[in-house]
């Protein structure tokens, strides 16, 4: 759609009255979103003042949503999961407030819903983790999920430096947290610590690393990485907790299946992530 301008306006004024919006804020969006061009350049700025002899161009007469880089594994009234990937901090820290998952994931849910003001994350993965992670469109729905989230099914990839002595097993400890953010595994309890439970077996060896598949049996903060160190098989890459080495310049952690009863419908929900490609091509591949 191409449209003269006649007088001296501004930008938002025009795009208001030629297609009949009531909002600033959607007229905003269409500037956001790339789809306003002044005599053939695009603008990004709502602070122009149109002159008479220009031309408008608008590719879209409605606000295009936001664009996730990163798939959509399931979505309804009352749920949304989507695929991590590694490199992107789930929710926002005091060093980072925007650059997270959860921010682009409520200005998607936001932008789908003119209803939906809140998001709510029901956990949790590293920064330098991928794989499946949950978000609630309410409250109600999220304390559910965490309430029950003992049933939860959480199966995870891990590439790790060294081999199991043994093929499968289970490691036990409690974990305590100490003034260093760093995550350690203690013989008893101690005040502080809490108990943790992890599942694993071994699917794929290859020179000096494997490939487990955890199974948590319960989600303490660092679980998987301490357990693992405490076998002598650190996640590849996480040198906090030991690794030696870096061959996929990232922590070898995917969360590939996450399986759940709804809070709200009661049905089953299974989802599921595949081995990322680094960890095929490596495995494929060995490294001395």
């Amino acid at each position: 759609m191409k449209i003269a301008v006649d007088r001296k306006i501004n930008i938002l004024d025009f795009l208001l009255e030629k297609l009949g919006y009531r909002s600033r804020t959607k007229a905003r969006k269409l500037i956001k979103y790339g789809t306003v061009a002044i005599d053939g350049r695009k603008i990004d700025r709502s602070d122009i003042t149109l002159l008479p002899g220009q031309s408008i161009e608008i590719t879209h007469s409605k606000p295009p949503g936001p664009t996730l880089p990163f798939k959509i594994l399931y979505e309804d009234d009352f749920l949304v999961a989507v695929e991590k990937p590694e490199g992107i901090l789930s929710v926002s820290t005091d060093s980072e407030k925007t650059k997270t998952l959860y921010r682009n994931v409520y200005e998607y849910v936001k932008c789908c819903s003119k209803k939906q003001k809140r998001l709510f994350i029901v956990h949790r993965l590293d920064r330098d983790v991928s794989g499946v992670i949950l978000f609630a469109k309410s409250q109600k729905v999220k304390e559910l999920l965490q309430n029950n989230w003992g049933k939860t099914e959480k199966l995870y990839y891990a590439l790790v430096e060294g081999c199991p002595n043994q093929k499968e097993g289970v490691i036990k400890s409690w974990l305590l947290e100490a003034g260093d953010y760093k995550v350690s595994s203690i013989p008893r309890e101690k005040s502080g610590a809490k108990f943790a439970v992890t599942h694993y077996r071994t699917i794929r060896e290859f020179g000096r690393y494997a490939i487990l598949e955890i199974r948590l049996e319960t989600g303490r903060k660092n679980q998987i990485r301490v357990h693992l160190a405490d076998i002598n098989c650190p996640v590849a890459g996480d040198k906090k907790y030991g690794a030696k080495t870096d061959p996929i310049k990232r922590i070898g952690l995917h969360a590939f299946y996450l399986a759940f009863t709804h809070p709200i419908t009661g049905e089953a929900v299974v989802l599921t992530s595949p081995m990322p490609k680094s960890f095929t091509h490596f495995g494929s591949r060995p490294r001395s």
